[in-house]
């Protein structure tokens, strides 16, 4: 079992390598030259989110931030439910990356929670539970990812707070009457702190997976998981995983080491054991 284990160990490190050419950072999905400048998310990574603002979930029950993340790691999401389009590319590509196969040892309501806070005040918790309903019926996973999932509405002072606290700016378009907002994740651990970004609406669901590791502090994944995000650092201004060629070069170093001084052993003990059978061999031939 142990040495089932370290091969495993050995094999999750030398796939670091050569998933450099891979991972290179990608600008943001959502960059656009014609887009406001205004509208922007400034990161506030480390800071904490104030989760005991008064909330109203899908069901039309009071609830905070804390109660819906549940003590979980959680991927945050500022929408409006009415978005013509960005927020449902959003909300498709969050469906898209917690049902990949990368994904498929998580559970969100179990392992971490999704929860979507409209930031429209406008909006009321029927709208709120439609969206729901279409989302958590496409993921399944009954009633766990039912209580994990959480989509919430609010009244404006308490919904400027949040947005304030995370960074996210939007613009009320009177002409088209829609809101102008940039669109990501943003994942929070479980006390309620910024961990960490991805803009766009299409998410590697391997940088996801190791954005909530990172903010469960090693309680959620394998530890065949954990070694793999030991091999990679995350890029906050490009919202991407990229591999640490300075760790992977080490620990080939030490691999190699270990190789070599596992070979001298074999040999040693081989050696020795040849020699303790033919003293056995001249013993028994001198009787």
């Amino acid at each position: 079992m142990a040495m089932r284990l370290l091969v495993g160990v050995i094999g999750s490190l030398l796939l670091c390598s050569p998933l450099v050419a891979q991972n290179r950072p990608m600008p943001k999905s959502d960059d656009d030259p014609n887009f406001d400048p205004s509208v922007k998310v400034e990161q506030k990574i480390g800071d904490a989110m104030p989760i005991d603002v008064p909330l109203v979930d899908e069901n039309g029950q009071a609830i905070t931030l804390k109660q819906a993340m549940n003590g979980k790691p959680t991927v945050f999401i500022l929408a409006y439910y009415r978005c013509p389009q960005l927020c449902g590319l959003v909300f498709d590509g969050t469906l898209a990356m917690v049902r990949d196969q990368e994904m498929k040892s998580y559970t969100v309501g179990k392992d971490f929670n999704i929860v979507v806070v409209s930031f429209d005040p406008k909006e009321n918790w029927e709208l709120a539970g439609a969206k729901k309903r279409v989302y958590v019926t496409q993921y399944g996973r009954g009633e766990v990812a039912d209580q994990g999932w959480r989509f919430l509405t609010g009244k404006e002072p308490h919904l400027t707070q949040l947005c304030e606290a995370a960074g996210f700016s939007y613009r009320y378009d009177k002409m088209l009457k829609e809101y102008n907002h940039r669109s990501g994740l943003i994942i929070l651990t479980p006390e309620g702190k910024i961990s960490q970004y991805f803009a766009g609406h299409q998410f590697n669901p391997r940088d996801v997976k190791f954005a909530l590791m990172e903010a469960s502090e090693g309680k959620m994944g394998t530890f065949i998981d954990q070694v793999f995000l030991s091999c990679y650092r995350y890029d906050s201004t490009r919202g991407k995983y990229y591999a640490d060629v300075m760790f992977v070069t080490r620990i080939g170093g030490v691999l190699t080491l270990v190789t070599i001084a596992g070979a001298f052993l074999i040999a040693y003990l081989r050696s020795r054991s040849r020699k303790i059978q033919a003293a056995i061999a001249a013993g028994s031939t001198n009787q």
